[in-house]
């Protein structure tokens, strides 16, 4: 049962979904000075630490918990009978609650501010609170974020007031991950490896709180535009590790078209111009609102081009003082210059799961068609061979299952995200033709392999001539006779390329 909370907001707001349960279930409260201002304001009863410390705030505010009487609080282990002594002898309460929200250190490198307001932003005593509070899990829940105070809003409210040992557990885990996260994003400050950390507007949807956490990649800069949010890096990341797949082992431009991180625009050309004009042919309708990336600068040419249209967001490798000027005209459209790509790219993939984290290596295991196994009497001529490797790499970047449609160094069409391999084809097919492509004469690349001759058959009868996929089906030899049968070229890869 939840007694007595301590509570210390920069955002006094963030507190708002506890007060009514801590009012009802008569909660002790202490705070500090505007905290305190904030939750009598709301209608609860507040008790100053100071009071209870006998110590004013010092130090233009750096000191106001670091106290025994408060931490001795947080920390008494409940199962110690000398700990809950010594609380007694100099008449302190078990804390039972800690909710803390902590400097907005992140926010103030957004702003640039000084180094001396960026200093005063470390936050002292609301991460050693944090901690306190953490370790004592078995008997303390601690709310370090405004989702974890939402959460454990319902939770008291349906529980009488109390949090299960899971909960707490459960939210000690995020005050650590929290905690960890904003002492590295100081470290690389003060090593001088954070140049810009997005304070981010909101999540997928604008009614969900979000954050980047981790060291900002030192070669990407935000040089216009309004402030990123999650989607747009999402999507920023997925164009950024496409346009590298498809862009190693080529000196031609590339540039692609995203949407919800689905690429619905790409080519390659001799030049940065020719190589946007031919992404936006592939899919002018989906490419509208979408995320544009290019392996290289953009020339004036482009940038006109691109200016005419709604992009939210431009990312090359650099921009010239010419371009620079022109496209931030337009105050919202936001542009990054990410330098490197290498360098601006996690080599690890991180996806919260259940209450934790799956973590993998990313998926760069691209072959090339002299070691692909021909399981057809008839092959593709070599000059085919540049589409097939690029539609192999398109597809690696697709949902599953996905189909990826190439021809002459353009994405035509794509399937993604289908339930049945049937429908991902269908649907890249129906994309072709819609767009005022003939599908007749390109390429096909699967992510997974073909577990039924109807795949092949329904390429075979829109004119397509050459597949690359896995292979390592059980039903392998079906689709193969399949292919011969109609006179296919059909290549197995030995590497699968699911994306979830």
């Amino acid at each position: 049962m939840i007694r007595t909370a301590l509570l210390s907001a920069w955002r006094k707001s963030a507190l708002d979904p506890l007060t009514e349960v801590l009012r009802r279930f008569d909660v002790a409260c202490l705070s500090t000075g505007g905290t305190a201002d904030y939750l009598r304001g709301r209608g609860l009863e507040v008790r100053e630490v100071a009071d209870l410390t006998g110590f004013p705030e010092m130090l233009d505010g750096r000191v106001k918990t670091l106290h025994p009487a408060v931490f001795g609080g947080i920390l008494a282990d409940r199962a110690r009978p000398t700990h809950l002594t010594q609380l007694d002898r100099h008449g302190l309460r078990a804390i039972d609650l800690v909710a803390v929200d902590l400097y907005p250190f992140a926010n103030g490198l957004q702003e640039k501010c000084s180094p001396s307001q960026q200093i005063e932003l470390i936050d002292i005593g609301g991460v050693a609170l944090l901690r306190a509070a953490a370790k004592n899990h078995a008997w303390v829940g601690v709310l370090s974020n405004p989702a974890d105070v939402e959460r454990a809003a319902r939770w008291l409210e349906v529980q009488e007031g109390a949090l299960t040992d899971a909960q707490r557990r459960e939210l000690a885990a995020n005050a650590f991950r929290l905690v960890s996260d904003y002492d590295r994003l100081i470290a690389d400050y003060l090593t001088g490896g954070v140049l810009q950390v997005p304070a981010l507007r909101y999540g997928e949807n604008p009614h969900q709180a979000a954050r980047f956490a981790g060291p900002w990649p030192e070669s990407l800069q935000q040089l216009g535009g309004k402030t990123l949010s999650y989607n747009n890096l999402l999507d920023l990341d997925a164009g950024l590790r496409l346009l590298r797949d498809v862009s190693a082992g080529t000196s031609q431009a590339a540039v692609a078209i995203l949407k919800h991180t689905t690429p619905c625009g790409l080519a390659l050309r001799p030049t940065v111009y020719e190589a946007w004009q031919a992404a936006l042919d592939s899919d002018p309708v989906s490419a509208f609102g979408g995320v544009i990336v290019s392996n290289r600068p953009l020339d004036l040419q482009t940038a006109q081009s691109i200016d005419s249209l709604f992009y939210e967001l431009v990312a090359a490798p650099a921009f010239t003082e010419e371009v620079l000027a022109f496209l931030t005209q337009k105050e919202k459209r936001m542009l990054i210059a990410y330098g490197e790509l290498e360098a601006a790219l996690a080599s690890e993939l991180r996806r919260s799961v259940l209450t934790g984290e799956l973590v993998q290596a990313e998926d760069r295991q691209f072959t090339t068609p002299d070691t692909w196994t021909l399981v057809t009497a008839t092959a593709a001529p070599p000059e085919q061979w540049p589409d097939l490797m690029l539609a192999e790499r398109v597809a690696a970047h697709l949902k599953s299952n996905g189909i990826a449609l190439v021809r002459a160094g353009q994405l035509i069409g794509a399937g993604t995200g289908q339930t049945a391999r049937i429908a991902a084809l269908r649907q890249a097919l129906d994309k072709t033709r819609l767009n005022g492509f003939d599908p007749r004469g390109a390429v096909l690349a699967s992510d997974g392999f073909f577990p039924f001759a109807d795949l092949v058959e329904e390429a075979a009868a829109a004119g397509i001539a050459v597949l690359v996929q896995p292979g390592g089906s059980v039903r392998d030899r079906e689709s193969t006779e399949a292919a011969n049968r109609l006179g296919l070229a059909m290549y197995h890869t030995g590497t699968r390329h699911f994306r979830h």
